[in-house]
């Protein structure tokens, strides 16, 4: 079951600006189309003041085996996602969990960046990219699933949160934003 869930609450001094928060929107209505082009599997949407009752309720809800989820790298976040994983095996010991580095080329423990001052911007991106070039090509992406089973719980969703207020929600605090209501221009 693809799955997202939103608890901004739990995020703090991480939670996305209001621009970040618009290519979320964009992004997940994007996956979401492929999902249901590809796979006629909608994407999940939750939002709950906490992840791991949100998550919790899935899995007892479609009786998952495994959790996979990419990997985030802000202290704060991965801290989160530390206790998420510990507090659903404590509620589901059966359940197999599995983490992906999601956006990065290279895990950052990965790359040996001298310590020093660098001298400003390009002083601590230069030194990060030349680590970089000291290292193996980063592996190639998987391929496409070709298909992903249906599962009976997809077609009886009702607690999914609807796009029209999921983007309410990703959109400025307060008041909230839809991107209908705007225009890109590049």
């Amino acid at each position: 079951v693809p799955v997202f869930v939103w608890s901004p609450e739990e995020e703090k001094g991480c939670v996305p600006g209001a621009a970040a928060r618009a290519w979320i929107t964009e992004g997940l209505e994007g996956l979401n189309h492929s999902l249901i082009q590809r796979f006629r599997c909608p994407l999940v949407l939750r939002t709950a003041p906490k992840a791991a009752d949100a998550l919790g309720k899935i899995m007892e809800e479609s009786g998952a085996t495994a959790i996979f989820y990419n990997r985030v790298y802000e202290p704060l976040l991965m801290a989160r996602d530390r206790q998420l994983e510990r507090q659903l095996k404590s509620r589901f010991p059966r359940v197999s969990f599995s983490s992906f580095s999601g956006y990065l080329l290279y895990e950052p423990a990965a790359v040996d960046v001298p310590c020093g001052f660098n001298g400003g911007h390009w002083g601590t991106l230069m030194p990060y990219v030349r680590a970089t070039k000291k290292l193996p090509q980063p592996p190639r992406p998987l391929p496409i699933p070709r298909t992903i089973w249906p599962h009976p719980y997809i077609t009886e969703i009702s607690s999914s949160t609807p796009w029209r207020d999921f983007k309410v929600i990703l959109g400025k605090d307060g008041n909230g934003f839809h991107l209908d209501d705007c225009s890109l221009k590049w």
